[in-house]
């Protein structure tokens, strides 16, 4: 595969977990307990 590809992917991957974790937080800061499990 193309590095520059491989590169992408693990860029974007990391970014959507980024993304996924800051709902958990803003959940949490809101009273939602459900991002804890």
């Amino acid at each position: 595969m193309d590095t520059l590809l491989i590169l992408q992917l693990v860029i974007l991957l990391f970014s959507v977990v980024i993304h996924e974790v800051s709902h958990g937080v803003v959940a949490l800061l809101q009273g939602d307990t459900t991002a804890k499990y």
